[in-house]
């Protein structure tokens, strides 16, 4: 789960009231939110959603840690069929 998405969307208060202030779906922010990437363009505008609350930074990194703990956990997949 996307932590910073998740701060965003009790700020804005909903996925969909996030997701009109992003000039997203409401469907994307649900993805987002369980770890799906989206563009530096969405992270700048949340930034600005959120009042710069959780910044384009915060977003940028929340999204290359769980680009870091799917590819652990991968590679671990991987190894584990390889027994």
């Amino acid at each position: 789960m996307n932590k910073k998405i998740l701060k965003s969307i009790k700020i804005a208060g909903t996925q969909d009231k996030l997701a009109k202030k992003v000039e997203a779906s409401q469907a994307s922010i649900g993805l987002w939110l369980k770890g799906c990437e989206y563009s530096a363009k969405y992270a700048y505008r949340i930034e600005k959603a959120t009042g710069g609350k959780v910044t384009a930074r915060e977003l940028c990194e929340e999204l290359h840690k769980l680009d870091r703990k799917k590819k652990r956990e991968a590679k671990l997949a991987q190894q584990q069929t390889k027994e």
